[in-house]
């Protein structure tokens, strides 16, 4: 997958996501995996990043298989 020691933020509307999670996203337009490093929850008008700019997580990968398909 894309490699980067660089921290993206994404939006989760799954609440259940933890920190050390496995999750699908979008990175620049190749779909990957990343871990979970840090959580926090925001109102959309504190957040750090523009809401409707900011990429969402695709899913939490639970196995290999999901990653596959």
């Amino acid at each position: 997958d894309v490699y980067s020691s660089r921290l993206y933020s994404y939006i989760a509307e799954n609440k259940n996501i933890k920190i050390g999670d496995i999750v699908y996203v979008d990175r620049a337009g190749t779909k990957c995996l990343a871990v979970v490093v840090n959580r926090a929850e925001y109102y959309y008008e504190q957040a750090p990043y523009p809401v409707l700019e900011t990429k969402r997580v695709i899913k939490i990968v639970t196995s290999v298989d999901e990653y596959k398909s």
